[in-house]
């Protein structure tokens, strides 16, 4: 006898004691055994069991909130705010592999920086390692505080997920590496884009192309339509009413609130302070050269965002 006949007859044997078991187990269930559609009566769903994993697995997950925006659109301002609040941490602008840092050149003395170091090292795999110590990072991190009862907060660097290549990559890079690990609360933030893409303009920090002012809107849509399923607040109604905006974004994030964020945030050091100098939370006039005024009256993807979202700027 061949030793693939032999396996075929070891195979047929644990088959035919598997359904012997099957059936006395049905039978001491309700003397039924097994019912005509095949299942067993009397016992849980297999998929309904496994959904219960599922759900028990995410339940023990810890918490992770996120905060997303673009760059000039007032998010410094807002993660000021938030980071005021009592027993919060915020990590500021963030993001596994950013193509900005570090800069090209000579290679800067950053003693600390396990990831940038790699990059300088030429690692191979470099992305998908950079990707796991950032991981690993936060994971550590977020256990640090929740043993000292703190809560920590990531403000994701939005900036290089959607405004520096030429093609836009819809990956959701940060939620996608922490899912994982932690059960996450996003909210987003926007600005009207012909302000905040004017600001843009004038810190020499637009590098996607075609360098148009309707392709920053079309990112800008495509960033919100990947963050669909979070809340989305204005800055320009947190500036006209910061106590409320502050209020709701804490209540979407689980985070405890306390108005006497209006006294600490100017104390709140964050990187990401592109324009704002003063303490105080009030409009600035935006001075907007008069050609991108043209592009925005040209410009289909701009006309949807203020549908969407009611800005009514130069309409």
């Amino acid at each position: 006898m061949t030793k693939q006949v032999k396996n075929l007859k070891h195979l047929q044997s644990e088959i035919d004691s598997a359904l012997s078991l099957i059936k006395n187990k049905g039978s001491v269930l309700n003397g039924d055994g097994i019912s005509k559609k095949g299942l067993i009566t009397g016992t849980e769903s297999l998929l309904e069991r496994c959904r219960s994993i599922v759900i028990a697995k995410q339940k023990a997950k810890p918490s992770m909130r996120t905060i997303h925006h673009f760059a000039c659109s007032g998010g410094t301002l807002i993660s000021k705010c938030i980071s005021s609040m009592p027993n919060v941490f915020l990590l500021s602008e963030m993001h596994p592999y950013t193509q900005m840092f570090p800069p090209s050149g000579k290679p800067l003395y950053l003693p600390t920086d396990i990831v940038s170091q790699i990059k300088y090292a030429k690692l191979p795999l470099n992305k998908e390692l950079s990707l796991k110590l950032f991981t690993n990072n936060i994971v550590t991190v977020s256990k640090h505080l929740r043993k000292i009862g703190g809560t920590l907060i990531i403000r994701e660097h939005t900036h290089s997920e959607y405004c520096l290549s030429d093609m836009v990559h819809k990956t959701k890079t940060l939620i996608s590496c922490l899912s994982s690990e932690f059960n996450i609360e996003s909210i987003v933030t926007i600005r009207d884009p012909i302000d905040s893409y004017s600001s843009l303009v004038k810190n020499n920090w637009v590098t996607f192309n075609p360098q148009s002012f309707d392709e920053y809107c079309k990112r800008y849509l495509c960033f919100l339509e990947d963050y669909a399923d979070c809340s989305v607040f204005k800055y320009e109604d947190f500036v006209e009413e910061p106590i409320e905006q502050i209020k709701n974004i804490c209540k979407s994030l689980k985070v405890e609130f306390c108005e006497d964020f209006l006294d600490i945030f100017p104390l709140i050091k964050l990187s990401g302070d592109s324009g704002r100098t003063s303490d105080s939370i009030s409009f600035r006039k935006n001075n907007v050269p008069s050609y991108i005024k043209n592009e925005a009256l040209k410009s289909s993807h701009y006309h949807l965002f203020c549908d969407r979202f009611n800005y009514r700027n130069i309409l």
